[in-house]
């Protein structure tokens, strides 16, 4: 987070983030068993859950900016006798070259047990997660091995612009693949379903993941580097999914699925992702012309 930002936040005395730490908790469990209280009204259960939500995602926020000196502190102690680790954690660039890996095993995982219930159930939306993430992995996998190879020599910058522009054009063919999940989704009525705890986790965990890939999509812009605004998009994209997928199991924890309102709002966030995508892509094929 900028500084500007840290500097708007309001300051809390200890006792005070104490209490609010405290009332999270307490309306996070009382949301939980209020959801299991059929005498409970459906207005209140729904006012409930916005206010754990809120509270959660506040306590969080203050959580981050309590311990950021204090990781940061420390991060330096570790870093500062290792020249790698040191580059990593002061450089942007590096640091998101760095961090791609792991996005991309993840990609990967996600292809994989995506397409094995796809293909164990026959189901037509797992089967275009595995795409989609496929695709995603694909695209780290080339601008990382570009920043491997082109430290050696091997390459030159025409071809981080070629995989800049090639990508572009794969992130315009991946919407195809988005647009046919939300087609299911609007059809069905239904996309993911998790148990209601692990909906509150997958909600603030895809809340913040879409807030990170904004912030460094916009910092990527401002270093002018190919593969750190594709790698950066390339979140961003992965983001979307992400967005989607949680809407769809905040609906059928907390929502009535196949009526009217819930297809309607899935389709119309499923069509504004789909939208995101073919920016993306078309930004990313004439950006690099």
């Amino acid at each position: 987070m900028g500084k500007k930002f840290r500097e708007k936040v309001p300051k809390l005395k200890w006792k005070y983030r104490v209490c609010l730490y405290l009332l999270a908790i307490f309306a996070g469990v009382f949301a939980v068993i209020g959801s299991q209280l059929v005498a409970l009204p459906k207005w209140a259960g729904v006012v409930t859950h916005v206010v754990a939500f809120i509270l959660v995602v506040i306590s969080f926020l203050y959580l981050y900016l309590y311990f950021k000196n204090s990781v940061n502190l420390f991060t330096d102690r570790i870093t500062r006798n290792h020249p790698f680790l040191d580059k990593v954690t002061h450089n942007y660039s590096d640091r998101t070259v760095v961090l791609a890996v792991p996005g991309m095993l993840l990609n990967i995982v996600f292809m994989v047990f995506n397409g094995y219930v796809g293909i164990r159930t026959l189901s037509a939306w797992y089967i275009s997660l595995a795409v989609y993430y496929g695709l995603l992995g694909s695209m780290r996998f080339r601008f990382v091995g570009y920043e491997y190879f082109s430290r050696k020599g091997r390459y030159d910058q025409n071809k981080i612009l070629d995989i800049f522009t090639q990508s572009g054009y794969l992130l315009i063919v991946m919407s195809l693949a988005l647009f046919s999940m939300v087609v299911m989704i609007v059809h069905n009525g239904k996309g993911k379903s998790y148990p209601l705890y692990v909906t509150y986790v997958v909600g603030i965990y895809t809340l913040v993941k879409m807030i990170m890939a904004s912030v460094n999509m916009v910092k990527a812009r401002r270093l002018q580097s190919p593969a750190v605004m594709g790698i950066r998009n390339i979140g961003y994209a992965d983001a979307m999914v992400s967005v989607l997928s949680t809407q769809t199991a905040l609906f059928s924890a907390f929502g009535k699925n196949g009526s009217a309102l819930v297809m309607r709002m899935n389709g119309v966030t499923g069509m504004l992702a789909c939208a995101a995508v073919v920016v993306l892509g078309i930004t990313m094929v004439t950006g690099a012309k």
